[in-house]
């Protein structure tokens, strides 16, 4: 069975949000950080990019109803 990496660049694209804001959720601890490093590389599973999602798309459910 094949597993996908990806490296922050790719799994921000995966995710929809900016880099900077990937590493800035890892970086304050709101996003645990990956498990798998490579040369002092962040290398995320499809585990950990599907976590991500979901962290990001709470933020904007509840970015959207503060604004209600």
């Amino acid at each position: 069975m094949t597993k996908t990496l990806f490296l922050l660049n790719d799994a921000a694209k995966q995710i929809g949000v900016k880099p900077y804001q990937l590493a800035y959720a890892l970086s304050i601890s709101d996003l645990p950080e990956p498990v798998l490093r490579l040369g002092n590389k962040r290398i995320f599973t499809e585990t950990d990019v599907r976590n991500a999602k979901q962290y990001f798309a709470n933020k904007q459910q509840t970015k959207k109803e503060e604004h209600e």
